[in-house]
């Protein structure tokens, strides 16, 4: 088994942050095991060092045969998984497992691999042993800052019932991260690559107004929001999907606001990656801000081939690009989400080649507020989708929530 270790690091915003990656690549060095046997996989491991993570990207080969149990202790590393479970139970671990780097049988381990939760609190019991199955990623919790951890990874191969190591790596954790600055009032973060959460900076400037206007935008599912000035916490917005505006009240000139930043675990914490802030008023500028997300139907004019939708205007003084999609299906069974991720909207929508119909049209909003659009040339009997997107000019592009239709089911009668 070969090991490489490559040591980077990654500039985001201005901060450079640490992380190790590993990768792992299974060689037919073990005398009594082929690798045709063995079905070792191509792993990688990175460990950020203001968090911790660890993830896996699997090659091909046969990954339906062979499970994984991951080692953490805090004292040094462990040759075989047999050694750790005697070290776990206080035992002494087998002299010839100590010697030889050389795969087990399943039957020479202490115990059986059950598979454990996506997450590991951290407890006195060291060292701490997760089988994760077949899954190809693990979080640990409750970590202690600075503290050394060793990590071994072992595989267990279902069809020749032998377990081998199959990588080890030691990181000092280190939770505390730097504030990102929110430069020109606009930032932006990974919440995966920093532990599900960040914390951005932001300082009131010259042009002082009655209120500070905050948007953050998640990408993905939900995102909490805890906005404080010096220790005291000044505002609380919990459950952000899509978007939402924060406003606070008589900002002083000077004072720096503390936004954090984290994802709510009430949620598949998995559609939440990144999140962006905007602060300034030139930043803000930019974003149409959309008061009332849902689109309506109006089913009394449900039509054979058409529909009618109505929303809420965006009030702004200027024209305003919107734009109605419509492809054919159901937001239940194509696994759609009725918000949107507004991450990256604008090249999505632009790949995108799946709709039916298309209408663009720039609109004022002038003395109305609601606006109605007739959706024709669809077919009879059929489910749809509809999104409606509006785009500031030189700004950003933002979408309503999706809406459900249907068309009448009018068929045709032959004398």
């Amino acid at each position: 088994m070969r090991i490489d270790f490559v040591r980077t690091t990654l500039r985001l915003n201005k901060k450079w942050l640490s992380y190790i990656y590993l990768t792992y690549r299974g060689q037919n060095h073990l005398n009594h095991a082929t690798e045709a046997d063995l079905h070792i996989p191509h792993y990688t491991i990175i460990i950020w060092l203001t968090t911790l993570q660890l993830c896996s990207f699997f090659s091909l080969v046969d990954p339906q045969s062979t499970d994984y149990c991951l080692v953490i202790s805090t004292s040094n590393n462990f040759n075989s998984l047999c050694s750790a479970q005697a070290a776990r139970q206080e035992l002494p671990p087998p002299r010839r497992q100590i010697i030889l780097q050389k795969p087990l049988s399943e039957s020479q381990t202490i115990i059986k691999y059950e598979p454990t939760s996506d997450k590991y609190v951290a407890d006195r019991v060291d060292p701490m042993i997760a089988c994760t199955g077949k899954k190809l990623h693990y979080t640990i919790l409750n970590l202690k800052e600075g503290q050394m951890y060793y990590y071994d990874l072992f595989a267990i191969n279902k069809q020749s019932n032998l377990t081998y190591p199959y990588g080890s790596i030691t990181s000092i954790f280190k939770s505390q991260s730097n504030p990102l600055s929110l430069k020109n009032g606009y930032g932006q973060a990974n919440l995966k690559k920093l532990g599900d959460r960040a914390v951005f900076r932001y300082k009131i400037g010259r042009n002082v107004k009655d209120n500070l206007d905050l948007f953050i935008i998640p990408c993905g599912g939900l995102v909490d929001v805890k906005i404080m000035l010096k220790r005291d916490t000044v505002a609380v917005s919990r459950k952000i999907e899509g978007f939402r505006k924060i406003t606070l009240k008589y900002p002083k000139r000077g004072e720096r606001y503390m936004i954090k930043v984290l994802i709510n675990k009430t949620e598949d914490s998995r559609r939440t990656s990144a999140v962006e802030v905007y602060a300034s008023n030139k930043a803000l500028s930019k974003i149409p801000m959309i008061t009332e997300p849902r689109l309506e139907e109006y089913i009394s004019m449900r039509g054979c081939h058409s529909v009618t939708i109505g929303w809420i205007l965006v009030p702004d003084q200027r024209m305003l690009h919107y734009c109605v999609e419509t492809k054919e299906g159901r937001l239940k069974d194509m696994g759609e989400y009725k918000i949107q991720n507004q991450c990256g909207l604008e090249n999505r929508l632009r790949k995108s080649l799946d709709f039916v119909t298309k209408y663009c049209e720039d609109i004022k909003q002038e003395n109305r507020t609601v606006y109605t659009h007739t959706i024709q040339k669809l077919k009879p009997g059929r489910h749809y989708i509809v999104q409606l997107t509006v785009k500031k000019p030189k700004g950003k592009t933002l979408s309503y929530d999706l809406l459900q239709v249907n068309t009448k089911n009018c068929k045709k009668h032959h004398n």
